[in-house]
């Protein structure tokens, strides 16, 4: 019951633009990238974030094909920050 009084009071989509950009610049890239799927507001926050230089120091994300001669020109990206692929 109270976590739901709590989903009522608070609005997570009102967040303001500088505090979104400063929780995703808590988070790996990989996962910024799927917080730009939660609303609007998120992914204008994700876009304002990359759009900043605060991710530059970040190391680059590798993309590796999936299969030589892929008609679909499938990757596999790999984030060296998290040691993860997608």
């Amino acid at each position: 019951m109270a976590s739901q009084d709590l989903k009522n009071k608070f609005n997570w989509s009102e967040l303001s633009l500088d505090l979104l950009c400063i929780v995703f610049s808590n988070l790996p890239l990989r996962t910024c990238w799927v917080c730009k799927t939660v609303c609007k507001s998120w992914r204008s926050g994700v876009d304002e974030y990359l759009s900043s230089t605060a991710h530059l120091n970040r190391p680059p994300l590798l993309m590796v094909p999936l299969r030589e001669n892929d008609p679909d020109n499938s990757v596999r990206v790999f984030c060296p920050e998290d040691r993860t692929h997608a």
